[in-house]
């Protein structure tokens, strides 16, 4: 009979801290989700939550993220209007992007990073999603630790570099199409988000994560049944972002040797 693992085990430790990440995950997850409706709405970040469709002041139990959905049966506690689903929805994306951030990176400064470009483009893409709104206030505020850590880690030079680069190639790109479609191609607040994401990934991670976020934005143009209707792009840039900073390192050395490089 096998023995039981010891206090301390590597992958008890690594579970404990992965679940500890999902939490905290959830956390900021509803946090963002806060920041952004209120921004939309033109509202104060600060006070107290309350319930959109009565008013009334949401107790501790109802704004903790996914349980709080779960005790209420995906209802108002007060007034029994439905909870839109995206609520839990992003809770559970944002606890299950930290807990994969801590399984990919460990406890180490390119984890914290990626907790900050989570958060911020977690926020950016609901803020996106309803009312086709970028706010600036948001990636810049997240910009500041990102400085910080690239500090740490002796890489700010060519984040720099990288910033720089992503949003001269992302405003050249919303003047050609401007001048194509004879209409806005991509939105401001899309472009200036760029340099934050500069912070995050190198310059050629970057361009890979634009292009994740281009190929999936245009799949899921041709999937849906509207047309017409603006598409938000900050989610799939959100999308391409987590994919190129988990694995851009390794496709891009795929790429390479497929072509022979």
């Amino acid at each position: 009979m096998p023995s039981p693992r010891r206090k301390g085990d590597p992958i008890a430790m690594t579970i404990l801290y992965a679940i500890l990440a999902f939490m905290f995950g959830t956390l900021f997850a509803s946090f963002a989700e806060v920041v952004s409706t209120r921004l939309s709405r033109g509202e104060t970040i600060g006070g107290k939550s309350r319930c959109p469709t009565c008013g009334h002041t949401l107790r501790l139990v109802d704004v903790f993220p996914l349980f709080g959905y779960a005790v209420n049966g995906g209802k108002c506690h007060y007034c029994k209007a439905p909870i839109p689903i995206l609520h839990p929805l992003a809770e559970l994306l944002g606890g299950l992007l930290f807990a994969a951030s801590y399984l990919v990176f460990g406890l180490t400064i390119e984890f914290a990073v990626s907790l900050v470009s989570i958060v911020v483009l977690l926020c950016a893409s609901l803020s996106d999603m309803e009312s086709q709104t970028v706010y600036d206030r948001v990636w810049i505020v997240g910009l500041i630790p990102l400085l910080v850590l690239r500090l740490l880690d002796r890489t700010i030079l060519a984040h720099l570099f990288a910033a720089g680069l992503l949003f001269t190639v992302l405003y050249l790109i919303a003047l050609l199409g401007e001048k194509l479609l004879k209409k806005e191609a991509l939105g401001g607040g899309d472009v200036k988000l760029f340099i934050f994401i500069g912070f995050v990934l190198t310059w050629d991670a970057g361009l890979l994560a634009l292009f994740f976020a281009s190929f999936l934005g245009f799949l899921f143009g041709i999937a849906r049944k509207r047309k017409g209707a603006e598409l938000p792009f900050v989610p799939f840039l959100f999308a391409g972002v987590v994919i190129a900073h988990f694995a851009g390192a390794d496709i891009i050395t795929w790429y390479l040797r497929l072509l022979g490089a």
